[in-house]
């Protein structure tokens, strides 16, 4: 049987399956809308017409998505997007311990060694991909806003590699929630927004005071006053 309650102004139903209990809105603010939707629920149960979610086991798949990381990023990108997931679900398996992009060995060993967990006892623990809800997902980062005050651009970026994380999952895995639903549960995580970023200037007399030092040697001193007046970011003088 599928019960169905009330969370502010929304119909919500809640069911097992598999002995997992599921909890789910219905979308809807009307009662009778609500209590059609469970019928409806009860007769796919009955009869087995509801789809099943998944089961993935998490630490597989989490060694998995990192190999896959490995052929799609930068280094420097693949070593951010880890130590983000580290953080929601701790060194569960080597590709998310400490120097998991250096060989395994000594190396490993010495950095693991040093290495402080800043977030024990508050990474997520699951066994299934499955279990993660968007609840626990928001709940973790505004639990990191509030007590770490971490920036609005770093909790959009944790939302980001998980949402980056479920995509995979999605379609690789054949994801399914506990729902049996194809929905990727980072998707409804409210993003934070971003203060604009202060973008700071020379001085008229800051210019001066670095060219003069340079006033000698003519060549460099030319690239210089080139690259500042031409406002170049540092992509575009390497590029030159």
């Amino acid at each position: 049987m599928a019960s169905i309650y009330k969370r502010g102004k929304v119909w919500w139903i809640k069911y097992h399956v598999k002995g997992s209990r599921v909890q789910r809105s219905l979308h809807t603010t009307d009662a009778r809308v609500a209590k059609t939707r469970r019928s409806r629920l009860e007769y796919d149960l009955a009869t087995n017409g509801l789809i099943m979610p998944s089961e993935t086991p998490l630490i597989p798949f989490l060694e998995d998505y990192c190999q896959h990381l490995k052929t799609v990023l930068t280094a420097k990108s693949f070593a951010n997007d880890v130590s983000y997931l580290r953080a929601f679900f701790g060194p569960v398996c080597m590709a998310l311990f400490p120097g998991s992009k250096c060989n395994k060995g000594k190396t490993l060993r010495k950095e693991a060694s040093s290495w402080k967990d800043s977030l024990e006892g508050r990474h997520i623990r699951v066994g299934l991909l499955e279990e993660i809800t968007t609840m626990m997902i928001s709940q973790f980062i505004s639990r990191r806003v509030r007590e770490d005050g971490i920036a609005p651009k770093t909790a959009n970026r944790q939302r980001e590699v998980l949402h980056r994380m479920f995509a995979y999952a999605l379609k690789e895995k054949d994801y399914r929630g506990p729902d049996g639903t194809r929905c990727n549960p980072a998707a409804n995580v409210e993003r934070r927004r971003e203060n604009a970023p202060t973008i700071v200037f020379l001085t008229l007399e800051e210019i001066r005071e670095q060219l003069d030092i340079l006033k000698d040697r003519e060549t460099l001193h030319a690239i210089v006053a080139t690259l500042i007046y031409a406002g170049l970011r540092r992509s575009e003088a390497l590029w030159l």
